[in-house]
């Protein structure tokens, strides 16, 4: 009877201890898992920051490039100015 009841308590031990390796198994994987969901938030924090520096360059590029027409058709008409006065000039003296 008495052996029974410690064979009864060394599984009992047994499945404890089990249990308790099992649990730590679990736990270390759901530490990892969150870990990783860090990262990909991380990760997908830095690629929203990309995407809008991407997108202010594009907004920067493109003013840019409307300044850059304006001042060249600004200077295309008073280039065609200057030469029609000397054009203008030039006829007058023949």
């Amino acid at each position: 009877m008495i052996q029974q009841l410690e064979a009864d308590i060394r599984k009992h031990i047994r499945i404890e201890h089990q249990l308790k390796l099992h649990i730590e198994s679990v736990e270390d994987r759901v530490e990892e898992l969150e870990r990783d969901a860090t990262k990909a938030g991380d990760s997908n924090k830095d690629k929203d920051n990309e995407n809008e520096k991407v997108q202010l360059e594009e907004a920067l590029n493109e003013k840019f490039e409307q300044k850059l027409r304006a001042a060249n058709e600004k200077l295309q008409k008073e280039l065609e100015k200057s030469h029609g006065v000397e054009l203008a000039g030039k006829e007058t003296k023949i």
